[in-house]
């Protein structure tokens, strides 16, 4: 059985599912949701960011729109879907909305995701974004006009 809940907040309107069968419920009738395990965004926060990936020469720069009271960033990474809670992350400071992932191996598919961080919990994840670095540099000559 679904639970919706539905809020609105500063104009926007807010829905949360929660599945019942893995709640507990005090005794004035709360019910509270398991612990995110990671595999599914967190729901509440305020904005999700929105993440851009641009692939170059064995890197991959990951960029984002910043979310208002952010106290920094998670960004998930793996050579295969599903991005998940088990993923390699890098944490980033509040005042950072760019990321240049180096290192990485040309003709690789890579997928990320992105949360928000807030004091000691992780906003909803952003969309995954895949991008795949080129394993050669580009050369234009002369001899080729």
């Amino acid at each position: 059985m679904r639970v919706f809940h539905v809020s609105v907040a500063g104009g926007l309107l807010f829905a949360a599912a929660v599945l019942l069968g893995g709640c507990k419920q005090d005794d004035a009738g709360t019910q509270t949701p398991p612990a995110n395990d990671g595999a599914t965004p967190r729901a509440g926060s305020a904005a999700v960011p929105t993440l851009r990936v641009n692939p170059a020469l064995n890197e991959v720069k990951v960029s984002w729109s910043a979310v208002p009271k952010a106290d920094g960033y998670r960004l998930y990474w793996r050579e295969s879907a599903p991005v998940d809670s088990d993923s390699p992350t890098i944490d980033l400071g509040a005042n950072v909305t760019t990321y240049l992932h180096t290192g990485l191996t040309g003709g690789t598919t890579y997928h990320y995701r992105l949360a928000a961080l807030f004091t000691s919990d992780e906003g909803e994840w952003s969309a995954e974004a895949v991008a795949v670095p080129s394993a050669f540099r580009r050369v234009l000559s002369d001899a080729a006009q």
